[in-house]
């Protein structure tokens, strides 16, 4: 959050992801916790993107579920990252409220050769669009896999075709190269 804060000091609001996993959210007083430190750092909640992932097994819990939805509601974005990998897939886009369904990179790295990898990404995508959920595909390394996903009308994607992984001052620097039109909307 110190690091999302300096971004924001400098102009740039760039949009950070805390993958929080059930154990995480099942802490006591979670919410107020993540609150607190975000707060203490002066950081604006929409720079926030909280990744859930969709192998954790606790939404039978109702507790967890309302406090996703407090999260939410503080301005935070939540996510669901790994999507495809869980035995309950379709019972979390119901129930966590989620902007964007992160599709895992298994079902991504091999749309090219894979018929039934490209039928289970547009299929996710199409049924995505018409919840309202935004589509980000992970592990995107080639052209013709960010081709196909255009085709398909996913919303988004990341990897290693756009950028590895970077420290704070690479990834500004790149940031401000590729996204000087957008300053002033947060981004992820």
């Amino acid at each position: 959050m110190e690091q999302v804060a300096e971004w924001a000091a400098q102009g740039e609001r760039i949009v950070v992801s805390i993958n929080m996993s059930a154990r995480d959210l099942s802490a006591p007083k979670v919410v107020e916790t993540t609150l607190g430190i975000i707060d203490a750092c002066g950081v604006d909640h929409t720079l926030v993107d909280v990744e859930i992932t969709e192998s954790a097994a606790f939404l039978k819990d109702a507790e967890l579920g309302r406090q996703l939805q407090r999260l939410r509601d503080a301005g935070i974005t939540l996510s669901i990252d790994d999507y495809g990998t869980g035995m309950s897939s379709l019972s979390y886009l119901k129930r966590i409220p989620a902007r964007y369904v992160k599709i895992d990179q298994m079902f991504v790295r091999n749309l090219a050769s894979s018929r039934e990898d490209r039928v289970l990404v547009e299929s996710t995508v199409q049924m995505c669009r018409r919840m309202g959920l935004v589509t980000v595909a992970e592990g995107v390394e080639d052209q013709v896999c960010a081709d196909i996903l255009t085709s398909i009308g996913c919303d988004l994607a990341q990897g290693y075709l756009f950028a590895p992984p970077l420290p704070p001052a690479e990834l500004l620097a790149f940031w401000r190269a590729n996204h000087s039109a957008a300053r002033q909307q947060p981004s992820h």
